[in-house]
């Protein structure tokens, strides 16, 4: 229930946004053939962060999964292209949102978000078990 809470908050106060420029990049990226890699992250992000609360990210290792080959070379494209301004967004968001005291959980999320907007690919979305923690800030 606290997750719900905490998403419907964060939807109305910035998630809607942030995730439509998720999507904007994912779609500018998916006219490639080099980048449909990163417009697919894009999109698996952008539904992410309309609503990250229940969900964690964590590298693809710990999820079972593999690092794809280049997937260095890619981030380091999408740092240079779009990881930058993403990540400039949510930290701006953060900040605001620190400045209140109920808005302090919506803004670690959009501090851990900021940060996995460097390099999203290699990441992994998967759903969590708890409900809210500090040390998750999507539990």
């Amino acid at each position: 229930m606290l997750a719900f809470i905490l998403n419907l908050f964060w939807f109305v106060l910035g998630g809607f946004v942030m995730g439509l420029l998720w999507f904007f990049y994912g779609a500018l990226w998916s006219l490639t053939i080099v980048g449909l890699p990163i417009g697919v992250a894009c999109f698996r992000f952008g539904a992410f962060v309309m609503w990250p609360f229940g969900r964690r990210l964590i590298p693809a290792q710990e999820a079972g999964g593999i690092t794809i080959p280049g997937t260095g070379c890619m981030n380091v494209l999408w740092f240079v292209f779009s990881g930058f301004w993403l990540f400039l967004g949510h930290l701006a968001l953060a900040v605001a949102e620190c400045a209140t005291i109920l808005g302090i959980p919506l803004g670690l999320a959009h501090l851990q978000i900021a940060f996995a907007a460097l390099s999203p690919l290699g990441k992994r979305i998967v759903a969590s078990h708890e409900c809210f923690s500090l040390s998750h800030p999507f539990d």
